[in-house]
């Protein structure tokens, strides 16, 4: 390949916005971050990915003072102790996060979790079968839309 690029605009192409859009992926599977990261590593976006491994973890990374906040959350729906759902509950009932889209992340597309999770706020549901390349295609197309979108929310 040729020389490096900036680690936005090989997501988004040439002359696209390109300031720091920090991601928050909240994954409790080691594994499955483990891959994440790979993914985000080829994208060139890996400098923008923040891990949480549970629920709880994520709400106090996202609550610290002078921290910056992800303009985007990436949610496994099958978390551990704090489940997804209660989790997007908190998250939309706080003034100070509610603005910061959510993106569920599943295994399963049943028609009634969807439906949750839209209720509950998500901004959207993603259904991936868990293979590398599935994963790629879904978070290349996933990140050039949220690194094109603009936020409401002043950081």
């Amino acid at each position: 390949m040729g020389a490096e690029t900036d680690s936005a605009s090989s997501v988004v192409g040439p002359g696209r916005e390109t300031e720091p859009k920090p991601i928050l992926l909240v994954e409790s599977v080691f594994q499955s971050a483990v891959l994440m990261g790979r993914i985000f590593r080829e994208l060139n976006l890996l400098d923008q990915l923040a891990i949480s491994m549970d629920c709880e973890t994520a709400l106090v990374r996202l609550r610290q003072p002078g921290v910056t906040k992800p303009r985007l959350i990436l949610l496994d729906s099958r978390m551990p102790r704090m489940s997804a759902a209660s989790f997007l509950e908190v998250v939309k009932s706080d003034s100070r996060l509610c603005m910061i889209p959510i993106v569920v992340l599943s295994h399963s597309d049943g028609t009634e979790g969807v439906s949750r999770y839209y209720e509950l706020g998500a901004a959207g549901y993603m259904v991936h079968d868990g293979e590398y390349a599935d994963i790629l295609d879904k978070m290349r197309a996933l990140c050039n839309y949220w690194m094109l979108s603009r936020s409401p929310i002043v950081y």
